[in-house]
């Protein structure tokens, strides 16, 4: 069954992530032309509200049950930001080379990992910003990330390829994961 739980969230929703810990949705809301934002809500769309208000055009999500942390890219900007979840203590961790497709964490080895479609790369750095690296450098046209934290896996969508790729967390081995009945996949999420 699909029920509603939200509906004329805005012109484009950007990224979507849960909190199944503190019971909450954020959405990433790009409104062309004017500023974007962050709304949360509880899991059964109540009590909706505006988190982080004037952003230039945020662009997915990952939340960081354990820490009390929000990540979403910059697009306009080509930052990696963070704030608690409760909106407050908006930071800057990383200025990056170009646009951001998704993001995914690794909070246990505590890692956040982004994809650079335009740079055919996935790349990662500390939760804090610090000590960013390329993992995989032949990624194809990377958009959406998911991570399998038990085989230690990356899986990305590579769109122009109408395919889903996987690589070792170190980028090794990466290898065509899914490559028939796509058509420009978009996007991954982890399911626990």
């Amino acid at each position: 069954n699909v029920e509603v739980i939200e509906d004329g969230l805005g012109l484009q929703v950007a990224g979507i992530a849960l909190d199944p810990v503190g019971g909450q949705v954020f959405v990433a809301i790009a409104l062309v032309g004017t500023s974007g934002r962050i709304d949360v809500m509880t899991l059964d769309g109540a009590d909706r509200h505006v988190l982080v208000p004037n952003l230039d055009e945020p662009r997915d999500l990952a939340v960081d049950s354990a820490a009390g942390k929000l990540y979403w890219a910059d697009a306009d900007n080509l930052v990696l930001r963070r704030c608690n979840l409760d909106g407050t203590g908006v930071q800057p961790l990383l200025t990056l080379t170009a646009a951001i497709g998704g993001i995914a964490l690794d909070s246990a080895s505590g890692h956040v990992y982004w994809t650079h479609p335009t740079l055919g790369r996935i790349r990662r750095a500390r939760l804090d910003g610090t000590q960013p690296e390329s993992v995989v450098l032949a990624a194809g046209t990377p958009l959406g990330i998911a991570l399998d934290l038990v085989n230690r896996h990356i899986y990305w969508t590579d769109h122009l390829a109408d395919q889903i790729k996987r690589s070792t967390f170190g980028g090794s081995s990466p290898e065509v994961f899914v490559s028939s009945d796509l058509d420009t996949p978009q996007l991954l999420a982890n399911y626990p």
